[in-house]
């Protein structure tokens, strides 16, 4: 189980109008750019619970919850490869292992 939801990440066509949405409407603010493409959004303290990356398409990139300690990561991915998910991507290195799960193949729907 995570400790808590991280972020959540997005492809998007439009990235100036899907911040503005996420800020005017729903009350985002926005904590950072990466030159014009890539916003980083936050609804509570941390640096940001989603963001966008344009890229041309709509869609659900990853999302990322946030663990203990490294004993935490990995029980979460032997759980996860036990139960028949591929892990994509694990982290390297102890800030990144404790502040997201693995990537894996999400099941399809």
């Amino acid at each position: 189980m995570p400790h808590k939801l991280g972020h959540v990440a997005f492809h998007v066509t439009d990235v100036k109008h899907v911040t503005k949405f996420y800020c005017d409407v729903l009350g985002f603010r926005e904590s950072d750019w990466m030159a014009d493409f890539f916003s980083f959004l936050r609804c509570g303290p941390d640096h940001h619970t989603i963001n966008l990356m344009q890229t041309g398409s709509n869609r659900h990139f990853h999302t990322a919850f946030e663990l203990r300690d490294w004993g935490h990561l990995q029980t979460a991915c032997d759980y996860l490869s036990l139960n028949g998910y591929k892990l994509l991507w694990v982290p390297a290195d102890m800030v990144s292992a404790i502040t997201c799960l693995p990537i894996i193949a999400a099941p399809p729907g």
